[in-house]
């Protein structure tokens, strides 16, 4: 009797090492495909770029080759664009769109919201903030808040 393939691929224990390494190969891989297809190019393209045979970067696309940041920084260089980012922890990255939408917003003296619509959007663990912010049995009355020179008004 042949034994069932999927159960002992489901034995086989991966380390949580190994599962992130391949997730990063496949995520590089991935984002070079992205830019070669945004620029409209090939990996033959590439290869011509980096000095390498066709055949070594279709090696390095099949998700599990072990990039180094040399090559990384070669890659980024001849396409002219980065693969990835580390932010600081008090960076933060937004489309362009939120960036133009909050600068915007902030430009507003007053904010007017509908109480109810802040109450729902605010995630179930913030019950306390929810008490500071309304008071516990004032869900359907008038209630303002102001920070700030930015005056929040909201209306049930």
């Amino acid at each position: 009797m042949k034994p069932n393939m999927s159960k002992i691929f489901e034995s086989i224990q991966i380390s949580d090492e190994v599962k992130r390494f391949v997730d990063h190969s496949f995520d590089v891989a991935n984002k070079i495909h992205e830019l070669l297809e945004k620029q409209g190019k090939t990996q033959r393209d590439l290869a011509s770029l980096m000095g390498k045979k066709e055949s070594e970067i279709s090696k390095w696309m099949q998700g599990t080759h072990n990039f180094t940041l040399k090559s990384i920084a070669k890659i980024e260089s001849v396409l002219g664009e980065s693969l990835f980012e580390v932010l600081k922890p008090d960076e933060v990255k937004v489309k362009k769109q939120v960036a133009v939408f909050y600068n915007n917003f902030m430009k507003q003296n007053e904010f007017l919201f509908k109480k109810s619509e802040i109450i729902n959007q605010l995630h179930p663990i913030s019950t306390e903030f929810k008490k500071v912010m309304v008071g516990p049995n004032q869900l359907n009355q008038k209630s303002e808040v102001v920070t700030g020179e930015s005056s929040f008004s909201m209306a049930a």
